[in-house]
């Protein structure tokens, strides 16, 4: 399962779209940038920024997915 804007621009690779089917490391990924980057009038650190770092292996996931979408990135470079 693709989500986002890797999904609108119809995008795709193996790597990426396997790392991507993990619901729960998306979903509060999702949450984390949600989060950090939507205004609060009283911003606080919340469940929702602790959701995605709590996770056992979020660091690995994230760093996967990093270097996935480098990898793809160099492959199939953006013309402008």
């Amino acid at each position: 399962m693709r989500n986002g804007r890797y999904k609108e621009l119809e995008l795709t690779d193996h790597e990426i779209d396997t790392l991507l089917e993990n619901k729960e490391y998306r979903n509060s990924l999702k949450r984390l940038r949600n989060s950090l980057f939507r205004y609060h009038k009283d911003f606080a650190i919340n469940s929702k920024f602790w959701d995605f770092i709590n996770l056992d292996t979020s660091k690995d996931w994230i760093i996967d997915l990093k270097c996935a979408f480098e990898k793809y990135f160099v492959a199939h470079p953006v013309v402008m």
